[in-house]
């Protein structure tokens, strides 16, 4: 196969993503997974594709400097801005992107629109690849949006909740290579010796400031013999900390309401004693649990199909409730979600609200409940918090455990992940306990 074979299917798999709404992860999972595809250079589709998801209105924005065709056919727009990617972030050759990329557009759909790639490219290179931007001073919203490739919107919301040094600097990073972490099963190996067998098996790791968590530096851990005998599941750390302060309580039973993949619920099993009951509200998602509760050798998981909007009817020591959100915290890991319309979210806090009271009820007196999600917007984390808190007064505020502040110093009874000491994404919970009974 061909360099241009990579970029061929790139342009198709960005096109399921862009214009058919497919989700990242899933798309190049999904190409990957097919044996005949393994001689394809995986290393530069997997770079054009996330390149261009991570970057997308940066590209936009250039190409609107050099095109004076308003309305590009979707699949053109993706040529030009992986072409312009190959330019400006991998230092490509010049006139090689070009031959590429005019070749692409040959054999596109829209035959035509090589002589108008050709020229848009050509144009760019001749003009030492300029382009200009909106002045921070003058508009910091669209300057930002423009460099973080993130929609406007997005933007002005995190500068509301956060102010523009710390949205500048999280954007920022997510433009970074994310990290894959992994949590170590304490039941199955430790940490030195999944670190070495991992290494004879060609993967790089270092330690991380957690325990039982590795960084992964190199490689694919998940093809590895190690993963396939449980000796690790993959796991963000900001999703090993959440599941840390669960365990912390010690409790004897769990409900983790929005359970799939399984992630939480495996390391709280890995870090207690606990009966956990996991739920999810689509039987494929709670089949994954139960897999990979087996793969690791946990067999005090019981995996459930249910609606996390309906009260579930038991009593818990306590319940996690990790709410579907807008996910503006894992932007790093699925660029996509930088695009999202605003009124594709509007409903979110509706939803949110509803599983946080239903979960409430299966809290026993003194249990606690744990609300979390991976995004940043206020409008999504403390406010539906203390909304629920304002009508629920049998419920009260806890401070995170006092080992939250190694990481996050200024860590109080809300812990949002966005400027801590330690690298993951961005991320929310608050723990909450209903109080005893008076007899």
């Amino acid at each position: 196969m061909t360099k241009n074979n990579a970029r061929q299917f790139a342009m198709t798999l960005l096109y399921r993503v862009l214009v058919e709404g497919g989700y990242s992860n899933i798309v190049l999972n999904s190409f990957f997974s097919f044996k005949a595809q393994k001689s394809i250079n995986r290393e530069l589709v997997s770079r054009l594709f996330y390149g261009v998801l991570e970057r997308k209105l940066t590209l936009d924005h250039i190409i609107s400097q050099y095109s004076k065709v308003r309305k590009i056919q979707n699949q053109v727009r993706i040529i030009l801005e992986m072409a312009i990617y190959e330019l400006l972030y991998m230092k490509s050759q010049d006139y090689a992107v070009v031959n590429e990329y005019v070749g692409l557009a040959k054999i596109s759909k829209n035959k035509s629109a090589s002589g108008f790639v050709n020229a848009v490219l050509r144009e760019f290179i001749r003009k030492g690849k300029h382009f200009s931007i909106p002045s921070e001073k003058d508009d910091r919203v669209k300057y930002l949006s423009i460099m973080s490739s993130c929609s406007e919107w997005i933007v002005k919301s995190l500068i509301e909740d956060y102010g523009f040094d710390i949205a500048q600097n999280f954007l920022k990073n997510q433009l970074e290579k994310s990290v894959v972490a992994i949590r170590v099963n304490p039941k199955r190996t430790t940490q030195v010796e999944l670190m070495r067998e991992l290494e004879e098996e060609g993967i790089k790791t270092k330690t991380c400031q957690l325990p039982n968590c590795l960084l992964v530096e190199g490689g694919n851990a998940a093809e590895t013999r190690s993963f396939s005998k449980g000796f690790f599941h993959i796991q963000d750390i900001s999703s090993q900390l959440c599941a840390q302060v669960a365990s912390f309580f010690n409790p004897r039973r769990v409900l983790d309401v929005c359970a799939a993949p399984g992630g939480k619920t495996l390391t709280i099993a890995q870090e207690t004693s606990a009966e956990i009951v996991a739920c999810d509200a689509l039987p494929k998602r709670v089949e994954l649990i139960r897999q990979n509760a087996k793969r690791l050798g946990i067999d005090c998981v019981r995996g459930i199909v249910f609606d996390a909007r309906d009260e579930f009817g038991e009593s818990f020591d306590l319940v996690l409730c990790d709410v579907p959100c807008s996910g503006f915290g894992v932007v790093g890991r699925k660029p996509e979600i930088k695009y999202k319309k605003q009124e594709d979210i509007k409903k979110l806090t509706d939803i949110q609200k509803k599983i946080l009271y239903s979960s409430s009820k299966s809290v026993k007196s003194g249990g606690y409940l744990i609300y979390s999600t991976c995004t940043l917007r206020k409008a999504e984390n403390e406010r539906v918090v203390n909304e629920f808190l304002a009508n629920n007064h049998e419920f009260e505020l806890c401070d995170v455990p006092k080992f939250v502040r190694k990481y996050f110093p200024n860590a109080e009874n809300m812990l949002t992940m966005i400027d801590g000491k330690i690298n993951c994404d961005g991320f929310f919970l608050s723990v909450l306990r209903r109080k005893d009974k008076i007899d």
